[in-house]
């Protein structure tokens, strides 16, 4: 039906296009005829009046008439299609077997342990280094065979026991006859003096120092006023009386045992003496020792042996020439004293400025200068020292003859108040022989020790 139409608008439409084309070819002909507008023509143009084109159609008695189908041909129609996917069924179709060569297949097999017999081969020593390891050993004593070294002289000052400074002259005990034996100190204390004043201070454990003693027993003074009450007479037992002068405060007091104790107060300390065959006692409580002052220094006497006493510690007293010789006395173990060391041999010259101190296995020589508060360190003599002798006016002046003992030989050294060594004097067993011709020592008396 739309290709029947089609046919009919074709038809119908073609009469109108030659008739236009006809009027086109009129209105381009003729010149400058016609009846264009402006172009000198007086009548308009009339309407043109174009022919219908006929109209196929049928006939009124032929309409209600049945038309023959019109089969006209259709163009092909492509419409695509999706896919459709049908499932089939499997087909199982035999296959023959196919024989194919495969390569053979190695697989690992784990290993079997099996037991062997060991095998002994010798093998090279291996040396692996160690790391050094710091194990504490015990010390090992091993004797060693004796070295003959020259002695090199100590570096360092060794301990000196403070002794007494010099005061120019040498001390002497001078033995007493009938010395104290037995029996106390002086124990009851007051607590106020004469005056109602309160008495205070410590009491001393030892014996007066030089300080101490040259506010009382060195005071000329004190000790002849001292003598004198006791001279007097006419004591009471029992009593007491204090006296005052000179900046110092001290009480006598006669006990029943007919005693005479003087007690002294200085400042912060304070000590009490008992006076015997004119010269004052003090007691060591420590080893209950009475000990007598004379000639600026402590004395005790025991079997005929006699010690000089100096800052707690007893030395027996030994004269040399031109000095003397202070060899310790071990203290007791029970003793609050501090022990003094028994291979320490102290020589002192004779006016108290050189101190010669011998101590240690060596018997080593030390000298020091004494006139101080503090003995100073001057020089190291030598070693093997037995005995020290002193001659001169003292101090750098003096003239020191060390003698030395090795391998039961004994030889001499000398050397001046500075410790420097002077003369070479050969070895001998003969200290005179030593001394022939020397003026070191020609103003000694007496024979040297052999």
């Amino acid at each position: 039906m739309k290709t029947l139409r089609l046919v009919l608008a074709l038809v119908v439409a073609a009469p109108w296009q030659v008739l236009a084309q006809g009027n086109r070819g009129n209105h381009g002909g003729g010149g400058g005829g016609g009846n264009r507008p402006g172009n000198g023509g007086g009548n308009p143009r009339p309407p043109v009046t174009r022919p219908t084109p006929p109209v196929n159609r049928l006939p009124p008695q032929h309409r209600d008439r049945p038309q023959p189908p019109v089969n006209r041909p259709q163009p092909p129609v492509t419409r695509p299609q999706p896919p459709v996917n049908r499932p089939q069924p499997p087909v199982n179709r035999p296959q023959p077997p196919v024989n194919r060569p495969q390569p053979p297949v190695t697989r690992p097999k784990p290993p079997v342990n099996r037991p062997q017999p060991p095998v002994t081969r010798p093998q090279p020593p291996v040396t692996r280094p160690q790391p050094p390891v710091n194990r504490p050993q015990p010390p090992v004593n091993r004797p060693r065979p004796p070295v003959n070294r020259p002695h090199q002289p100590p570096t360092h000052r060794p301990p000196v026991l403070r002794p007494e400074p010099g005061r120019g002259h040498m001390p002497r005990p001078n033995p007493v006859q009938d010395p104290l034996r037995g029996g106390g100190g002086f124990s009851n204390h007051p607590t106020r003096d004469g005056r109602g004043g309160q008495l205070g201070g410590t009491h001393l454990s030892h014996a007066p120092n030089h300080t101490h003693r040259s506010h009382t027993f060195n005071n000329v003074t004190v000790v002849n006023n001292i003598n004198a009450r006791i001279g007097m007479g006419g004591h009471v037992a029992g009593s007491t009386h204090w006296y005052y002068g000179n900046g110092l405060r001290y009480a006598h007091h006669y006990d029943h045992n007919h005693v005479h104790w003087f007690g002294f107060y200085l400042a912060d300390v304070y000590f009490w003496t008992r006076w015997h065959n004119g010269m004052p006692w003090w007691q060591d409580p420590a080893r209950g020792r009475w000990l007598y002052y004379r000639d600026g220094s402590w004395w005790y006497q025991d079997a005929g042996t006699t010690y000089i006493y100096r800052d707690g510690g007893y030395y027996r007293y030994t004269p040399v020439r031109g000095g003397y010789e202070a060899k310790p006395e071990p203290a007791p173990p029970t003793s609050p004293a501090q022990p003094a060391e028994p291979d320490q041999t102290d020589f002192i010259s004779e006016d108290g400025s050189r101190l010669v101190q011998v101590l240690g296995e060596r018997n080593e020589a030390f000298l020091y200068d004494n006139t101080g508060d503090e003995p100073a360190f001057k020089a190291y003599l030598t070693e093997g020292a037995e005995t020290v002798q002193f001659s001169g006016t003292g101090g750098a002046d003096l003239q020191i003859l060390v003698t030395v003992a090795a391998d039961g030989v004994k030889s001499f050294k000398l050397f001046n108040g500075e410790g420097e060594p002077f003369g070479e004097p050969e070895d001998s067993v003969n200290p005179e022989s030593q001394l022939e011709g020397s003026g070191a020592f020609s103003d000694l008396n007496g024979a040297l020790p052999r």
